[in-house]
């Protein structure tokens, strides 16, 4: 088939997206397949063995190499059908486009009246579907193409008709009543709108915020370089919150705003015909994010790292939270051109990476898979027109992605980063606490879950989950003790103190007694302060014992001296004697001794020297003394009075100096 750009736009820039629009009567069972898809029950879904992506009109083939997450579920094409409305007609090209929230469903019918255009609600109740209204806008005219785009959230209708007024395009709001829908305020248009934009190609509604597509509008001077505008409603009134939404990187013939996506505040734009890395029409999709009322480009530009011209990446778009699905249904694989493939791309803080490429298993030449996509959570909806000529919709989970989280305390979890995992496997998650740490709890989507040697591994899987693992600092006990005598130490009782703490204790003793000895563990310590023992950082239960003692009686110390270098007990003038001597007890080691010489003056003795030394470990002393002066001489060894022993004075032994 003819694959140039030309062959693919009708003559308005809204007619633009690829040949699966000049047959819509095809897609008509595809758009039903893919909406009734979530009407089934659980117990229609199955999960056969396999990694391939089978199509839900036949059955699925054998496991080949990954190209897609498991099958979802196989399910005939047509499940029920909707009753024909009131007033249609053959080419009104009814299920051009379908919208579905709970049990109501939306169809647009864009050829309806001279292409005026209509929409269609349709109600389920039990197992049958029922036509509740048709919807259209207030002052249509023949060739707007109203419902060429429909969205659906709750009681509110949104429908693109994006010929209307010279193609410039506008969009339609209804709310319903009861049973009752009415259109809610005029028509939404571009605050910048002007011929040939095809406003409203696209459209996506969430809540009270509307997104709408216009890929033929003119930005700096790039025709169809495209544009997407975002509408709020306060009461029940719509209003364009900002200006237009531009890819950063837009150029002459993008189509930006072919396709539109909205989850909370965020948004995913279609780009089909934006040229990547010279590849003509190969396409892109772009993530936009709000900040209070502003909305900004999320990162660069989502691309197929295996696209080539005229894939047409960007025709389909879907989001779901942090995941995106975009559709490029004229890639080729394998050797079948026009196959089709759709992307899924996962968001990580504020970055897109890609996540998996879906593609058919089976799939054949002009097959055209990816031409419409569907996401919820981990489910994807992937529609192909044209398979066997009758169209199919392949229905996959996506990879699971698991997140770990530290959720406190110190320490780590391997694997750290979000974590896509193929589909009923088990991975394992191993925690580490820092120094001093423990694992305190670990949890899998806030329930608390247990472990096997400081790991978790998954039962299998098939959904995303969170992982989220709690350290907690260890605590050790300090257990303090008055091992002897009176006093108390403070604190007094067993202290539970985190790891690398440094507590203090104090002790008091009682009157008239003293800190005898501090022990840890049984060992003596020295005190880091008056009366304070400090602990080193702690990182370990401890025992610490105080022992208080009163002071023992005073000593009575002997002194014992004998002078050394006397010949007959004289020493010439000008040599020297040594004075040494014993003193017990031994445990006056370290205290001083004062030898006292005197020489005799007449009839009296007189102070000649002064002399000190200190006891050794041993019980002994010694000095020397140089006398100088001739004449009598007597020296004695003295221990002063302290709180541990009495006074002491050895016998005065006396010599002469000739």
């Amino acid at each position: 088939m003819d694959q140039s750009p030309t062959h693919r736009r009708r003559p308005a820039a809204c007619r633009h997206i690829t040949k699966l629009f000049a047959l819509t009567l095809l897609l008509l069972g595809l758009a039903l397949a893919a909406a009734l898809l979530l009407l089934l029950p659980s117990s229609a879904l199955t999960q056969p063995a396999g990694t391939s992506c089978a199509p839900l009109v036949m059955a699925p083939a054998s496991a080949g190499a990954q190209a897609a997450p498991p099958l979802m579920a196989t399910l005939a094409l047509q499940q029920a059908e909707l009753p024909v409305p009131p007033g249609l007609a053959t080419g009104d090209n009814f299920g051009t486009a379908v919208a579905l929230d709970g049990d109501t469903a939306l169809v647009g019918a864009p050829g309806h009246s001279s292409s005026q255009g209509a929409a269609y609600v349709f109600t389920l109740s039990g197992t049958t579907w029922s036509w509740q209204a048709t919807l259209t806008a207030t002052g249509g005219l023949a060739g707007d193409s109203f419902g060429w785009s429909v969205a659906l959230s709750g009681d509110t209708a949104l429908v693109g008709a994006p010929e209307r007024g010279s193609d410039q395009g506008a969009a339609y709001l209804f709310t319903r009543s009861g049973t009752t829908w009415s259109q809610q305020g005029v028509a939404l248009t571009a605050s910048d709108g002007a011929a040939n934009d095809s406003f409203g190609s696209a459209v996506a509604l969430s809540g009270d915020m509307a997104l709408i597509g216009a890929p033929g509008h003119t930005v700096g001077g790039h025709s169809n370089q495209g544009a997407a505008y975002v509408f709020t409603r306060s009461g029940t009134t719509w209003s364009q919150q900002g200006g237009d939404l531009k890819a950063s990187d837009g150029a002459v013939n993008d189509f930006f705003g072919s396709a539109v996506g909205l989850s909370g505040s965020t948004a995913l734009v279609g780009a089909l015909g934006h040229t990547v890395n010279g590849h003509s029409y190969q396409g892109a999709a772009y993530v936009f994010t709000r900040s209070g009322t502003t909305w900004s480009q999320q990162g660069g530009d989502l691309t197929a790292s295996d696209g080539a011209a005229l894939n047409f990446f960007g025709s389909a778009v879907a989001l779901s939270g942090d995941t995106a699905l975009v559709g490029a249904p004229n890639h080729t694989v394998g050797s079948n051109s026009d196959q089709g493939a759709a992307y899924v791309f996962t968001r990580s803080g504020a970055s897109w990476s890609w996540q998996a490429t879906l593609t058919a298993t089976g799939g054949a030449v002009d097959d055209l898979f990816g031409s419409a996509v569907a996401l919820s959570g981990d489910t994807a909806l992937v529609g192909t027109p044209y398979p066997n000529g009758q169209g199919a919709a392949y229905g996959v989970f996506l990879p699971p992605t698991i997140t770990p989280t530290v959720a406190a305390g110190q320490g780590t979890i391997s694997p750290s980063t979000p974590e896509s995992v193929s589909y009923g496997t088990t991975p394992t998650f191993t925690f580490a606490p820092a120094a001093g740490y423990h694992i305190a709890t670990v949890a899998v989507d806030g329930s608390p879950v247990s472990m096997t040697a400081n790991s978790y591994t998954f039962p299998p899987v098939s959904a995303d989950h969170a992982i989220a693992v709690s350290f907690a600092i260890d605590t050790f006990t300090i257990t303090p003790s008055v091992a002897a005598g009176t006093g108390t130490v403070s604190p007094g009782t067993p202290q539970s103190v985190s790891y690398g703490a440094t507590p203090s204790f104090a002790f008091a003793p009682a009157a008239g007694y003293h800190v005898a000895t501090v022990s840890v563990d049984g060992s003596p310590v020295s005190l880091t302060a008056a009366n304070t023992y400090t602990f080193p950082p702690v990182s370990a239960d401890h025992t610490l014992a105080v022992s208080f003692a009163t002071p023992p009686p005073p000593s009575t110390p002997t002194l014992y001296l004998k002078l050394s270098g006397l010949k007959h007990g004289a020493l010439k003038l000008g040599k020297r004697l040594t004075a040494k001597g014993s003193v017990t007890p031994t445990s006056l080691a370290g205290s001083k001794v004062t030898l006292t010489v005197q020489r005799k003056q007449g009839s009296k003795w007189r102070k000649a020297k002064g002399l000190t030394c200190k006891i050794s470990a041993g019980g002994t002393y010694s000095r020397t003394y140089k006398p100088t002066r001739k004449g009598s001489y007597r020296i004695r060894a003295t221990i002063a009075k302290t709180a541990a022993n009495t006074a002491a004075a050895s016998k005065w032994l006396k010599f002469k100096v000739k």
